[in-house]
Parts: structure tokens; C-alpha cells; sequence
């Protein structure tokens, strides 16, 4: 649920801590696991609390009643500030105290009018990017995770040779045919230690920002060689991405808040009940995929979607779709006739389609 992300902070160390509704410490996984499930066609659909200081001044009627608005409590919209220069804050200068996890940005947006404004509003795409990355690198698909950074291979033999000393640690030089004046900073040796998803992460969240900075810094300077600027970047931009990620390695976040919800059997195609797969085909004129979710309680949730990557569930022939981003979908609380009246609201099912596309 969106209000549950709403009320993720972590501390200034990374760390998270979960309490219930009494404000008492508890293990999650164990709150999770005791659960009552009220039907087997109900998605089990709980409020999750995690610990953050609450304003003395607060009007909130508990410890964690209320612990997302700012009236309520003292926490951090993002984990590095930006100055009046726009600049972003060195990878030290992390916000102290507690820090929600789905950080605030702000986006230009129509009024319907014809004018633009400003509006601060969450930034989905970062928290799950940082859960994937967790997913790929740790929770589970720990496999090949430093494929892809091939620019720097022929760096690192020329540094420390291919005779068995680049595996050790820390690495030292063993090839006498390779001059000692190769030159290459120590950040780029660093951003080399790093995983695929980790530098991916750190160039699509921090890099532009980090480059913008270098460049003002370095202005007048002479570079040691061409790559210079962009080597002590991303270094830069992965030791804020590493920081962000803190929580992300430390807690499988993608298992203790997905919603198991769908109806299929058995969790479906790919045996995960929190994943619902569009893979019924409805043959009509429009023709489309669809997957039908369990019953769920009315409020707002979060749906991802999540590009395709494995061929044992045959879904490759969707990967060529550009997924959509995060997206905020409604459950309105709906009642039996009669009003609502000392009524409990029903519960509601989501349907979710993919249309077939030619070409």
C-alpha cells in the first residue's frame, strides 16, 4: 500500500526500525507471518509502522497513528540536499536523523489551464530501481552481476597483470610487460569493484548531478588524462547510490511489502503470489492479456511492472514493451445496499490487461 511506503524511514546509519501500532518494536517477518488470513480469495493487506521521532507539538493520536505528514514528524524528504546553486551535496553530507525511503521531488505539471507549476510528488521510479538492484545483486538473482563494465577490462589488466595478483587483495601489479606510467585514477579502479546494477543505478540517480559538479570544480584545471572527470563522478555518484541502497541490501524490502494478490494457483506461471502476470488471452476485437488480482481492501496502492527476464516463464515475447512506471491505482471503498451505515465496505478485485500488439 502506498501508505505503507509512506511510512518507510530509515535512520541516519540505513538502518529500519518496525513497531506496530502501540509503538513496540517488532520483527516484521513474524508480524507478517502471524497475519490471520480472513479468506483464502483476500489478499492479506496489512499497515505497517516503522519507527521516526513524532513532534511533541503533534495533534495525532498516537506514537504512529500518524507518522507521514510533516506536522506530525520531524523526518527528511530525501537524503541529499541541494544547494543555491544547485549543486548536490557531497556523498558525506548525508541528511542526518530519519529519512523516508520514497524520497519527494518536484515535477512540472499542468493546471488544466494552459499554466505550469511546481508540485513535490514521490519518486516511485528511484525506491524501486534501488529494490531491484537489491533483488538482482543480493535477495535473488545474485548471478554474473559485473558483466557488462567492459571499458575498464583492459584497464585493470594493464594495472595488475592476468597472472593471479589482480585477484587478490588488495590487488598488486604482476605484469612486467605493462609500463608503470598507465594512468588511471584510483576512483576508476574503485568504480571497477562495483556491481552492473550498483553503476547503473548510481549513473541514472546521481551521475548528471556529480558530472555538472566536477566540471564547475575543475574549471582552469588541467585533467591527467581525457577520462578523468567522468572516473571521479561516478565514484561520487556510487558512494551516494551505496548509501541510498543501505536499506535495500540490509532488508528484503521487495518480500516484506509486496502484497501477495494473485488469484492464480499456486502464485501462477512464475509460483510468486505477489506477482499478478497478464497471460489469460481474451480474444475479442481488441484481443489483450489479462490476470485478475484477489480481493483487496479499499485505499491506494503502488503497481510496478516488471520487465520480463526469464525465459523458463516464456514471457520473452513481451519484452520488447517499454514497461510502464510505478503507478498509483484506487481501490474506492464500495458498500452494500443501503448505505453505510454501520456497513463494512466491500472488498474489491483488480483487473489488469495487456494489449496484443502487431508489428
Amino acid at each position: 500500500m502506498k501508505s505503507n511506503l509512506e511510512r518507510l524511514y530509515r535512520n541516519t546509519d540505513g538502518e529500519i526500525v518496525w513497531m506496530n501500532r502501540d509503538g513496540e518494536v517488532v520483527s516484521l517477518p513474524e508480524v507478517k507471518k502471524n497475519f490471520p488470513l480472513l479468506r483464502e480469495s483476500f489478499a492479506p493487506v496489512q499497515k505497517i509502522f516503522t519507527q521516526v521521532t513524532h513532534k511533541k507539538d503533534s495533534q495525532t493520536a498516537g506514537s504512529v497513528n500518524n507518522n507521514v505528514w510533516d506536522s506530525a514528524v520531524t523526518a527528511n524528504d530525501r537524503l541529499y540536499e541541494y544547494g543555491k546553486d544547485g549543486q548536490i551535496a557531497d556523498s558525506k553530507e548525508v541528511n542526518q536523523g530519519y529519512t523516508r525511503l520514497l524520497e519527494t521531488v518536484m515535477r512540472i505539471k499542468e493546471d488544466g489551464a494552459g499554466a505550469v507549476r511546481e508540485v513535490p510528488g514521490y519518486q516511485y521510479e528511484k525506491f524501486f530501481d534501488a529494490m531491484a538492484v537489491a533483488n538482482r545483486d543480493k535477495w535473488q538473482r545474485a548471478d554474473a552481476a559485473d558483466t557488462s563494465f567492459k571499458p575498464f577490462a583492459w584497464i585493470r589488466t594493464g594495472i595488475f597483470g592476468s597472472s593471479g595478483g589482480e585477484t587478490k587483495d588488495p590487488v598488486h601489479h604482476n605484469n612486467a610487460a605493462i609500463q608503470n606510467q598507465s594512468r588511471a585514477s584510483e576512483a576508476a579502479v574503485e568504480n571497477a569493484k562495483r556491481s552492473d546494477a550498483v553503476r547503473q543505478f548510481a549513473i541514472d540517480w546521481y551521475l548528471k548531478n556529480e558530472v555538472k559538479k566536477k566540471n564547475m570544480q575543475a574549471a582552469g584545471e588541467q585533467e591527467s588524462y581525457p577520462d578523468y572527470i567522468y572516473d571521479e563522478a561516478l565514484y561520487q555518484a556510487i558512494l551516494k547510490a551505496e548509501e541510498y541502497l543501505k536499506p535495500f541490501f540490509s532488508y528484503d524490502l521487495d518480500d516484506l511489502y509486496a502484497i501477495e494478490w494473485d488469484s492464480a494457483e499456486n502464485g501462477g506461471s512464475d509460483r510468486d503470489k505477489t506477482t499478478l502476470s497478464a497471460e489469460k488471452l481474451k480474444k475479442s476485437e481488441e484481443s489483450y492479456y489479462y490476470g485478475v488480482s484477489k480481493y483487496l481492501p479499499y485505499g491506494t496502492y503502488v503497481a510496478v511492472e516488471q520487465q520480463p527476464y526469464s525465459g523458463a516463464l516464456e514471457d520473452f515475447k513481451n519484452q520488447h514493451y517499454r514497461i510502464d512506471q510505478p503507478k498509483e491505482i484506487e481501490v474506492p471503498s464500495v458498500y452494500e445496499a443501503g448505505g453505510n451505515l454501520n456497513m463494512t465496505p466491500r472488498h474489491r478485485r483488480k483487473r489488469w490487461r495487456r494489449t496484443i500488439r502487431s508489428g
